[in-house]
């Protein structure tokens, strides 16, 4: 995982020496990243960094870094060893943090499928945005492409 340049506003997180495991960074550190890359505004982060399943990605993230921090080390190589027990509860709360990133993604292609509808109901040309949601089930081509100087997937089927 590339660690993103640090932020004047916020405090870049606290990565374990011999890893890449994070120490609670939260949402609003990830978000700074994405308002770059997706060309965003710093007000529509403050909105997003409060929608319920990125809350409960970050606090249950947060309770597996409390688990890593606990977990004793292998001395060698500094990973964590978790029994049975601990790695199948790990593993259960990474499964939760998942279906909180499919309600998402869910919410944000529905959002986008209205809004294709309503601007060509009313026949106005929809923005280029710098971003599109896309499912492996998605039928058609999909092919790298750079359109109006912004990077982004192209492709015959699917909203997006």
């Amino acid at each position: 995982m590339d660690v993103p340049p640090r932020s004047e506003s916020l405090a870049a997180p606290i990565l374990c020496r011999q890893s890449n495991m994070w120490n609670s960074p939260g949402a609003p550190y990830y978000l700074v990243r994405q308002i770059k890359r997706m060309q965003s505004t710093p007000l529509l982060s403050k909105k997003a960094e409060s929608l319920k399943p990125l809350v409960q990605i970050a606090r249950l993230l947060s309770q597996l870094c409390g688990r890593y921090d606990a977990a004793v080390k292998n001395a060698r190589e500094g990973v964590p060893l978790f029994g049975k027990l601990e790695l199948d509860g790990i593993k259960g709360t990474l499964a939760e943090c998942e279906k909180e990133l499919v309600t998402l993604h869910l919410g944000a292609a529905c959002a986008e499928d209205m809004m294709a509808d309503a601007y060509k109901a009313l026949s106005i040309d929809a923005p280029v945005r710098a971003f599109t949601i896309v499912a492996d089930a998605d039928s058609g081509g999909l092919e790298l492409s750079k359109e109006n100087g912004k990077h982004g997937l192209r492709g015959s089927g699917g909203t997006g």
